[in-house]
C-alpha cells in the first residue's frame, strides 16, 4: 500500500482551511436561520423559551394558517443567498412548496378533529381520511421523521373520531392537562434515589387521569 507523508506545514494549511470553511458554513446557516426567525417575527411568530425554544401550539396554528404567505417569505429569503454548497434554485422551491402543502393538509385536517361530539357527517370523515393519504404522502416525500405523534395522527385520529362521533370536545384542555400531569410526574420522581420506586410513583396520578378522562367521555353521550 503506498502512503503519503505530509509536511508539517502542508498538514498545518488544511487544517487552518477546514477551519475557514467551517466558520463560514457556520455563518451562513446562523444567518438563514435569523432571517428564518425576523419573518416569523414579522407575522407575530415567535419561538418560546418555555417551550423549549420552540413554536407553541397558538404559533404552530398561526404557521399554519399563513402557510403560503410565509412559505413565499421563506423561498424568497433562500433563493437570495449564494453559498457554494447551497442546492440549485429547484430544489429549493420544491423542498418550499412541498412543506407549505404539508401545512396546508394539516390545516384541512385539523379542521376535521377540532368538530365536536355529533358534528362530523360522512363528508367530513372521507375528507379527513383523503387529507391522511395525503400527509402521509408528503411527510414520506419530505423524509420527515414518524414520531409517535405522527403515527397516531395517521393511524388512528379518525378511527376515534368516528368512534367518538368528533373529538373536538377533548383535544386542547386534556392534551394541555396531560402536559401538566407529565410535568409533575417528571419533577416528583426525577430526585427519587430508588429506583425501583418510580413506576409506582409516575402510575398513580396517570391512573387517575385516565379514569377522568373515560369519565368525561362518557358524559358525552
Amino acid at each position: 500500500m503506498k502512503q503519503i507523508y505530509l509536511s508539517k506545514e502542508s498538514v498545518q494549511q488544511r487544517q487552518s482551511n477546514l477551519k475557514k470553511l467551517k466558520e463560514k458554513k457556520k455563518k451562513v446557516e446562523t444567518s438563514v436561520l435569523s432571517d428564518f426567525e425576523n419573518i416569523l417575527l414579522e407575522f407575530g411568530i415567535m419561538a418560546a423559551a418555555y417551550h423549549g425554544g420552540k413554536l407553541n401550539g397558538v404559533d404552530c396554528r398561526e404557521l399554519i394558517k399563513l402557510e403560503k404567505t410565509i412559505y413565499e417569505c421563506f423561498k424568497a429569503c433562500l433563493l437570495s443567498l449564494s453559498h457554494l454548497s447551497m442546492c440549485n434554485d429547484n430544489i429549493i422551491e420544491q423542498a418550499c412548496d412541498l412543506h407549505r402543502d404539508i401545512c396546508v393538509t394539516l390545516d384541512s385536517l385539523t379542521s376535521k378533529f377540532r368538530m365536536k361530539n355529533g358534528e362530523p357527517q360522512e363528508s367530513d370523515y372521507a375528507m379527513a381520511e383523503t387529507n391522511l393519504t395525503n400527509l402521509h404522502y408528503l411527510w414520506t416525500q419530505a423524509k420527515l421523521s414518524f414520531t409517535p405523534k405522527i403515527h397516531g395522527l395517521l393511524s388512528h385520529a379518525v378511527k376515534e373520531m368516528r368512534h367518538f362521533q368528533g373529538i373536538g370536545d377533548t383535544l386542547e384542555d386534556d392534551v394541555e392537562q396531560i402536559h401538566q400531569i407529565s410535568a409533575k410526574i417528571e419533577s416528583r420522581i426525577s430526585r427519587m434515589k430508588n429506583k425501583g420506586q418510580l413506576v409506582p410513583s409516575a402510575s398513580k396520578p396517570s391512573l387517575k387521569f385516565v379514569q377522568k378522562l373515560i369519565k368525561a367521555l362518557l358524559m358525552t353521550f
